[in-house]
């Protein structure tokens, strides 16, 4: 997506071996505005999410459903949708219990209730499905707005990244866990370690699916 507020599809394997203009295979329109947002539904093959500035949302498709997906925005409210609903606007729960405007959200890989939510209060929440109205728990570290929050297809982590240049990665099974004062210090039990290699602010980053512990950013 792009200024032109329309979605292309593109067939990479052609791209990698012809030597031709790049031309997508696809041209999907429907917005109005300026696009930013896609994500591709990981259980039903063809099947897409959009956004754009028609409203100011982030979305990503729940991982054990596969025809429920979440959003998040500017309104500081987690919706959850079916895309099976005939009503396209309107939402199967909403939770209004965000203190700050939510900029990302992640399902998790190894709980079909469990979600993250980055905000920009600097903190990144953590959400049981069947209970919308109250946090399970606050990561606090960061030190600017949070853009980009994933959880681990591989492990109970979840990693963060803010408009700083540095991406942490938190251990939910250490949450609440005793500490010394001087690891104390260096941060709460949960979070695990921090990347610092980037020399400005991460845009966006992405946790592979096939290594444990391998993530690209940019």
């Amino acid at each position: 997506m792009g200024p032109s507020a329309v979605v292309l599809i593109y067939n990479y394997t052609k791209l990698a071996t012809q030597n031709i203009d790049c031309r997508p295979k696809l041209r999907l329109r429907g917005h109005t505005k300026e696009g930013y947002a896609l994500s591709w539904n990981p259980n039903i093959n063809r099947h897409i999410l959009s956004a754009s500035d028609d409203q100011t949302i982030y979305f990503a498709w729940h991982l054990f459903h596969k025809t429920l997906f979440g959003s998040v925005g500017d309104d500081r409210k987690l919706t959850i949708w079916d895309a099976r609903s005939s009503h396209y606007t309107k939402s199967s729960h909403v939770a209004d219990a965000h203190s700050a405007e939510v900029d990302c959200l992640s399902f998790n890989s190894f709980s079909e209730y469990i979600r993250a939510t980055g905000l920009a209060d600097k903190t990144v929440a953590l959400w049981d499905l069947r209970n919308l109205m109250l946090k399970l728990h606050i990561f606090e570290s960061h030190k600017n707005e949070i853009f980009q929050v994933q959880s681990s297809p591989h492990n109970e982590t979840i990693a963060s990244s803010s408009t700083g240049r540095r991406l942490r990665v938190w251990n939910l099974s250490k949450i609440g866990e005793e500490q010394t004062n001087d690891n104390a210090e260096d941060g709460p039990s949960e979070l695990l370690f921090i990347h610092d290699w980037q020399r400005g602010k991460i845009s966006d980053f992405s946790r592979t699916p096939t290594e444990p512990w391998i993530t690209s950013s940019v």
